[in-house]
């Protein structure tokens, strides 16, 4: 059966850790058919979180995906769903999820606003230019302030956010919610779990502030919506149609975020937002065409619109793998994909079959015959595709853009208990690498070392618990030390010539490159200058830029990862009949190695973006702690007993600060780092691996 697209909507949940997201989600299913009790965060049983770790720690750490079905207005929607995590560690599970996503919901909590990783999530929506809907969940919890978070989602997250419902009450005393379009007072039945929405007439106490709310609603929208609505609007009092119609358009172009309000945990104020998803959320036929090159030219751009007559493109943006199979997400942007057919990765240039194509709900497989344009699905056992490849018709190829990821943090040594588990520790380390672009396994050239990076202290600690529980890998774990960078702060020029005379003929090439520091590159990036033909000939060109990139990628003077550098290929030496690609790629490794060896090189740490909440009572220990671990306190601000402090720090002063923090507060604190920059390290920390 071919989709309707304009009915489908791909949607994300995002939100700082406990917003309420996956009570959300759950609610969402509950009330849309797809699931018939009503899941719980403490009680283990949520069906987004299924994976033993999120069910211990009562967080999200993978993103789900789910498909359901709602009714409005006669018409049957397609809704994909992906549950994304709120803690700052899994990070990369949000990057890759609005990659694929068309739409999302974010999650506010009443009490506590506008949060760090809220702001980390509505940065990279606003990256990938996702329209939103705000959500302000909790109006039930002590200390729950609907105005407050508005006026935070304007000035902390840059957004114009549109109040189309009013709590009614707040707190204990929070009673449902108030449509400042239909003007109807919305309430739900306890005793059917919130099923049934009950309109009401509005309070007599709330029509005056109603009245009040609903004029400032349609002045705002009518700014950002055509002549014809605001004429509409001076003429009297605009239908709701006509209000709907202007609102999704107005989200669609990213000018307004709607806020809607209620409380998930006690079953308000969900059915309203379900209907919004669909009334004001973009189909994939509204969004432009996706925009990828040519493999084989990489300067040509291509594209392809949502329709199933174009040719097939389909970007993998997520793997999970388990001990027997391992999944690939797709999201198919244009042409349909059927099982059993063949497509090109384009990065490898290898075939991928596809033998079990389907839909992914939760932790279960779905198995289909086909997914056509604008759909979300998944595929069982391709042998080469990673995230961010581009699978696609082998006769029209295109390269999708891909999937950026932030650079690990924080590393640990690992090493099997046994000599049994070496293979599989090896297996199992190249999974999760493939499963999670964040995690990173390499060896130690000098000790032999098996070495693991991540996002922070939790993302490694989960991941080691996922290996010794799932795949019963026994090993042995070091302590957390920090992932250092390096990078060249002063331009160098180097040349080398390699010279090698062999039984079969003698082998000439020459190099000259010259490296810069650039912050607007983060991975090293390799450009070829104008060389002269008589230096290089153009046929040696791709094998001199490969050497470099290579080169580069081997580490700095103490062997940690270079960052922020650029290397131009200046010229070279050409001797005709003994110079060739190897000759060519050993000059270049030459020259990359002598320019990093004698250039002005620095060791970088990651510096980290604190946010730390805490009740005021213990602002003083607190804040004593941090100046003892070198951080910097950039803003205090105190609220209703509420102290929010944040700042910067080096992140190797802030190992094991979970406990810490505890112990301060009494465990009424919380915190949330993020990377904020990578910076040089003191002198004596660069001292002892620059010898």
């Amino acid at each position: 059966m071919t989709l309707d697209l304009e009915l489908v909507r791909n949607i994300g949940i995002i939100a700082h850790i406990d917003a309420g997201k996956t009570t959300t989600t759950e609610r969402i299913l509950y009330y849309t058919g797809r699931e018939y009790r009503l899941g719980s965060v403490d009680d283990g049983n949520t069906t987004t979180d299924f994976i033993p770790e999120e069910q211990e720690r009562g967080i999200t750490i993978k993103a789900a995906a789910v498909t359901t079905f709602w009714e409005l207005e006669n018409k049957k929607y397609q809704i994909n769903i992906i549950d994304t995590p709120g803690h700052v560690d899994f990070t990369a599970e949000v990057e890759r999820s609005l990659r694929a996503l068309d739409g999302a919901i974010g999650v506010f909590c009443a009490r506590s606003g506008v949060e760090a990783q809220s702001e980390t999530v509505w940065r990279q929506a606003q990256r990938y230019k996702v329209p939103r809907i705000a959500f302000i969940n909790k109006m039930d919890r002590a200390g729950a302030n609907f105005e407050k978070v508005v006026s935070a989602i304007r000035t902390r997250l840059k957004s114009v956010p549109l109040v189309i419902e009013l709590p009614v009450g707040a707190e204990d005393d929070f009673d449902g919610t108030i449509d400042l379009i239909t003007m109807k007072w919305l309430s739900y039945k306890k005793q059917e779990d919130g099923k049934v929405v009950v309109e009401n007439d509005i309070p007599a106490n709330l029509v005056e502030e109603a009245q009040i709310q609903r004029e400032l609603m349609l002045d705002e929208l009518a700014s950002h919506s055509s002549d014809e609505f605001a004429e509409a609007c001076l003429d009297g009092a605009p239908t709701a149609d006509q209000i709907y119609k202007a609102l999704r358009e107005a989200v669609l172009a990213n000018s307004l975020v709607p806020v809607l309000c209620g409380a998930s945990l006690r079953n308000m104020g969900v059915q309203p937002l379900i209907d919004a998803v669909c009334r004001y959320l973009p189909s994939p036929l509204d969004l432009p065409p996706v925009t990828g090159r040519d493999p084989d030219d990489d300067s040509k751009v291509l594209t392809r619109s949502t329709k199933t007559t174009e040719p097939a493109s389909a970007l993998a943006f997520k793997t999970v793998c388990d001990e027997f199979k391992d999944y690939t997400f797709l999201r198919v942007y244009s042409g349909d994909i059927e099982r059993g057919q063949s497509v090109m990765n384009t990065r490898t240039g290898k075939r991928e079959r596809l033998n079990q194509l389907g839909r992914i709900y939760a932790d279960k497989f779905e198995p289909v015959d086909k997914l056509e344009a604008g759909d979300i699905g998944a595929v069982i056992g391709l042998r080469d595709t990673v995230t961010g490849d581009t699978l696609c018709d082998d006769k029209h190829q295109i390269v999708l853009e891909r999937i950026k990821f932030p650079e690990p943090v924080v590393a640990v040594k690992i090493e099997p208990k046994t000599s049994a588990d070496r293979t599989r520790l090896e297996t199992v380390l190249s999974k999760m690498s493939k499963e999670d672009p964040t995690f990173i396994t390499k060896i130690d050239p000098d000790t032999g070392e098996t070495i693991i990076s991540g996002m922070g202290e939790l993302h490694l600690q989960v991941t080691l618990d996922r290996m010794l529980r799932e795949f019963k890998v026994g090993a042995d774990v070091g302590k957390p030390s920090v992932a250092f960078k390096e990078s060249i702060f002063a331009k160098i020029e180097e040349e080398a010539i390699f010279e090698r005379e062999t039984t079969t003929k003698n082998l000439y090439a020459g190099i000259r490159v010259r490296l810069d520091h650039n912050e607007d590159v983060v991975q090293p990036t390799v450009v070829m200058g104008d060389v002269p033909p008589d230096q290089i000939p153009k046929n040696f060109l791709p094998a001199v830029k490969r050497a470099v990139e290579a080169a580069l990628s081997g580490g700095g003077r103490a062997g940690f990862p270079m960052i922020h550098i650029k290397a131009t290929v200046l010229g070279g030496k050409y001797r005709p009949e003994e110079s060739t690609d190897v000759a060519y790629e050993a000059a270049a490794a030459m020259a990359v190695n002598r320019a990093i060896n004698e250039g002005k090189m620095h060791l970088l740490w990651p510096i980290m973006k604190f946010d730390i909440q805490t009740p005021e009572d213990y602002f003083g220990p607190i804040s004593s702690d941090l100046n003892g671990r070198r951080a910097l306190i950039e803003h205090t601000e105190t609220l209703e007993g509420m102290t929010r402090i944040t700042g910067l720090v080096p992140i190797s002063e802030m190992f094991g600060y979970a406990n810490a923090i505890r112990g301060l507060s009494q465990g009424r604190a919380g915190y949330s780092l993020e990377i904020a920059k990578y910076d040089r390290t003191p002198p004596e920390v660069e001292a002892k691996y620059y010898l």
